[in-house]
This record gives structure tokens, sequence and C-alpha cells, in this order.
């Protein structure tokens, strides 16, 4: 063997005993990307240091809280193709995004304001999305729904459409079609469950509506622990 490939033989099979210790299903933390779609849009990240103004193609990492400022809006885009399109003045925490093989796991915190979340079908059963809004916690297989609060009051309001099924879960109510939820929670404690309506016109209207209707059904006597339509 000639001196100059012995030396290149040996380093391309200790490149190769190096990558064979990193075990094939180990755990990978993934960003994701963020789209500025009006306004001015905050990164902060855990350790207090933000991005402001950010701009589009930001990449988000784990526990990074991204606020929409005034009148604005963001694009979150992760890696599996699920994306949140964030409303104004909303406050979004990213707590995990990983992939073991074909196992996603994506855990975020909505702080205040308004999310509508795209989540692309999760095959694996293990795969888990999942958003905590002030201790009501969502669970979904792969479906389009808005996530509106907690507010000021403690309400939170789901939306989800035609795409909904049982598999999805908001605070433990399994999830219909073309039926909406609302729900008080104070300091992560239910203080009024799961109240259905009926979902009328896009998500935002149907959202702000049943906010409305929640707030006039707290002004007056708390509603019944059975599901109700408006």
């Amino acid at each position: 063997m000639s001196t100059l490939i012995r030396p290149l033989l040996i380093a391309s099979l200790w490149l190769l005993a190096g990558s064979a210790v990193v075990p094939a299903s180990a755990q990978t933390p993934e960003g994701a990307t963020m789209t500025v779609l009006r306004g001015q849009v905050a990164v902060v990240h855990p350790d207090g240091s933000a991005i402001q103004p950010a701009v589009t193609g930001t990449v988000v990492q784990i526990g990074d809280e991204i606020r929409t400022l005034g009148d604005s809006g963001a694009l979150i885009t992760f890696f599996q193709g699920s994306e949140i399109e964030l409303a104004e003045q909303t406050v979004m925490v990213v707590e995990s995004i990983s992939r073991q093989g074909g196992v996603i796991d994506v855990s975020l915190k909505q702080v205040i304001g308004s999310s509508l979340h795209r989540v692309q079908r999760l095959a694996d059963p293990n795969a888990s999305y999942k958003i905590d809004s002030g201790g009501a916690v969502t669970l979904v297989r792969g479906t389009q729904f808005l996530l509106l609060g907690p507010t000021a009051e403690g309400i939170v309001v789901l939306v989800c459409q035609d795409d909904c099924d049982s598999r999805s879960t908001f605070a433990g109510c399994a999830l219909g079609p073309n039926i909406g939820y609302w729900l008080v929670q104070d300091r992560g404690m239910l203080t009024v469950p799961c109240q259905q309506f009926r979902t009328v016109g896009g998500y935002w209207a149907a959202a702000n509506d049943a906010l409305t209707s929640a707030r006039q059904l707290l002004q007056g006597d708390r509603p019944s622990t059975d599901s109700s339509e408006h």
C-alpha cells in the first residue's frame, strides 16, 4: 500500500467509527422558520436576548418566544409542513420541536392572543402536536384549528371545522366537525368545562362570536356542565 493511500484509508475508517457511536434513533431537535406577514415581530430567546424586529427567514428554536406587536402577524412553518398563523398581540412559546425517526413532537404554549394552526397528518401513533393555553391543553393528530386566549377573564376558545375528529382533544374534550368549544380556566384549573357551539362563518369570526357569547354568559349565571349550542 502506498504511503499516500494508507493515511487516507485510516482517516476514512476513523470517521466511520466516530459516526457509528451516534444512535440512529437519537432524538434530534428541529427548528422552525418564521415569515413576517405584516408589522413588527419580535423573537425573544431563553437567555432574554431578542431579535427585534425579526425578519422573514428567522429560525425559531426551542425556548424562543414569538411576539406579534401591535398590528402585526407572523407565520411559523415547521420542518414537517405544519404551520401557525399568529394574529396581532399574540405571544407564543416553542417548548419542544423534535423528530425521532418517524415520531414528531411539537409542543407549544400560547400565553395570549390568537393563532390558526394547520397541522399535517401525523401518521405515527406516538407523534404529538400539543399546545397549552393557560392550562387548557389541545392535542391534535392532524387538522386545522384556531385557538383564542387565554383572555384576561381566563376564557379559551377553540374553533375546528370539517376536518376535526375524536382523535384530537381540547382540555380532554373530543373534537367533532364544525363544532367549537370554549372554557374558563383560573391559574391552570378549569372553572367552566368545555361548552360547545356551532361554528358559523370563518375561523376568526367564529372565535370572536364565541368569545362574545362566553363573556355574556359569565356576566350572568355560570353555564351548566352540559354542552350548549349558540
